[in-house]
């Protein structure tokens, strides 16, 4: 049996017969990480402790000893552990109380004594890839609204602790502009506003990037080039640029799973960068993008022969409002790319020579390795 989990498989045996129980461990116990229980209270205790087992139980008539039968049992534990799957093995004498019965519906599998060993094994091993795999996307739900939450809060800090009083600011000189004439208040006023126009027009392309740094979608897919073609028919619109000055480089596969949505406003965000530098560079303009696509890490590059960024300034590019020299930029785009690598679980170098160009080169997971957490 090839196992998908990176441990055994925690399986409950619950039978009050101690002979069923020695028989169990007997057959599965080089398979399965086993708990064997006589009694329901055990095994609910086991299920509190280790969550996300696999139980197992014979159905056997209730007594006057207090011994719960199967559907007993699996009735409780599906209320109070719902991530567990449950198998209920039964008789052929007690058939009359299985067909028919509500519980069975929401019972993974119900099967017949004796089974087959092989058979049981792939029926627990297909019963706990359904719940490895819900307790997977619990885990990446979880991720989201946390990374979600800090988002919220950065921009929520952003907007209050900047932008407003931008705002306010602007509102006064505004008032200024309208009441006083000849005043150097008034020249003052005007100065400001032609300043925070652009601030303005800051705000909005910190929206717009943000906003698609925010999309929230689990890994999908993702051709290499699709996407490229994609981003390099955008460049070309904006710029006028003539398909032949982007030039693609793929090395090994073109698919690989991740994040499309942010994928592609990173790879935009450093396209629109290098279209700009490559404009005031000494060389013709020119971009080169490349991939390369391995099993577990995607590596991505985007190369301007533009004018470069001295050494001096290489990490300052990445901070929020850090303007360029040619104030042709808000210091908000590399900031919001540095920031959803991370989110991604990547990260993100530049290297750069002035006079000679720019490279900035990413590196993310490749999930496609872990392509079995998301079959649900």
């Amino acid at each position: 049996m090839t196992s998908l989990f990176p441990h055994l498989i925690p399986v409950v045996y619950v039978d009050e017969l101690e002979a069923g129980r020695n028989s169990f461990r007997e057959h599965f116990q080089s398979f399965f990480e086993l708990f064997t229980c006589s009694d329901a209270s055990l095994a609910l205790q086991v299920l509190q402790n280790r969550p996300g087992c696999v139980l197992l139980t014979h159905l056997r008539r209730a007594k006057a000893s207090g011994i719960a039968s199967g559907l007993d049992l699996i009735s409780e534990v599906q209320q109070k552990f719902s991530s567990s799957q449950c198998i209920l093995l039964h008789a052929e004498a007690d058939i009359g109380l299985v067909d028919g019965n509500p519980l069975m519906a929401s019972i993974f599998r119900s099967v017949r004594t004796p089974y087959a060993v092989p058979t049981l094994r792939s029926i627990i091993q297909r019963a706990y890839e359904l719940t490895w795999n819900n307790m997977q996307m619990g885990a990446i739900r979880q991720e989201l609204e946390t990374s979600r939450s800090a988002r919220d809060w950065l921009t929520y800090k952003i907007d209050t602790e900047f932008f407003e009083p931008v705002m306010q600011l602007e509102a006064l000189c505004r008032s200024v502009v309208e009441h006083q004439d000849t005043t150097p208040a008034h020249e003052l006023a005007q100065f400001l506003l032609r300043r925070l126009t652009i601030l303005g027009s800051g705000r909005a392309r910190f929206r717009d990037l943000y906003r698609g740094s925010r999309v929230e979608l689990l890994p999908e897919n993702l051709e290499a080039h699709g996407l490229f073609r994609f981003l390099i028919n955008s460049i070309c619109a904006v710029y006028d640029l003539e398909h032949d000055r982007i030039r693609v480089e793929l090395i090994e596969n073109s698919i690989w799973i991740g994040d499309y949505e942010k994928i592609k406003m990173v790879l935009l965000e450093l396209l629109n960068n290098a279209a700009r530098s490559a404009e005031f560079g000494q060389a013709p303009t020119g971009i080169t993008l490349s991939a390369q696509i391995q099993a577990d890490i995607v590596q991505l590059e985007v190369t301007d022969y533009g004018r470069g960024i001295a050494i001096t300034q290489q990490e300052r590019v990445f901070r929020l409002f850090e303007r360029s020299e040619t104030g042709d930029a808000f210091g908000m785009g590399l900031f919001i790319v540095r920031e959803t690598v991370k989110q991604m679980g990547g990260d993100i170098h530049l290297k750069s020579e002035v006079g000679k160009g720019s490279t900035f080169l990413i590196r993310i997971p490749n999930l496609l390795s872990q392509q079995h957490r998301f079959a649900v």
